[in-house]
């Protein structure tokens, strides 16, 4: 568990509303996807967000890749 939490409603709301979604999917190209779709997607996003990435913010920030003569070294979690 991790202390950042997506604000998956103001994401929605602004996907939903603000991009007008509805009027989104009705394009040819979209018409495999319904809101309920773009709703998970969104929901399962901030999941990873906060169990994948957000972890990976204290090392990242204390340790920094490093340039050795055959590439790059790294920081764990980051390969």
């Amino acid at each position: 568990m991790t202390d950042y939490i997506p604000p998956l409603k103001d994401m929605l709301f602004n996907i939903h509303y603000l991009s007008e979604l509805e009027r989104v999917l009705q394009l040819a190209r979209f018409v495999d996807f319904d809101t309920d779709v773009v709703d998970q997607v969104v929901e399962e996003a901030g999941k990873f967000a906060a169990d994948i990435l957000s972890p990976l913010n204290i090392p990242g920030d204390q340790s920094r890749p490093k340039v050795v003569n055959k590439g790059v070294i790294s920081v764990p979690g980051f390969a």
